[in-house]
């Protein structure tokens, strides 16, 4: 593998796209996922990003904020409950060809 090639691939940070309903402060479980990733060995900021997003409620720019996250090349979206499957864009193809 070329020099440049390995580079670019050792730089590339995983990236979680986050949706849920609320506020931060006191999710449970976005913290334990959050604990989950440092007790692998994760830095956040560093070796994995979290793109979290908190809107009002399930019609609160829900569609927007999946467009936006999947503009960030987020590798997986996370939610906290059923709140965006209907949301999500339609005819998605990802880099293999398989529809999503």
């Amino acid at each position: 593998m070329a020099l440049a090639a390995r580079a670019q691939q050792a730089a590339r940070v995983p990236r979680i796209g986050w949706i849920a309903i609320g506020t931060p402060q006191g999710s449970e479980f976005f913290e334990a996922v959050r604990q989950g990733l440092r007790q692998l060995g994760y830095v956040e900021g560093q070796s994995v990003i979290i793109e979290p997003r908190w809107p009002a409620d399930i019609g609160d720019r829900v569609p927007e904020l999946v467009r936006e996250l999947l503009a960030l090349n987020v590798q997986v979206i996370v939610t906290q409950g059923a709140i965006v499957a209907p949301s999500a864009p339609r005819n998605r193809v990802d880099s293999r060809g398989v529809r999503l």
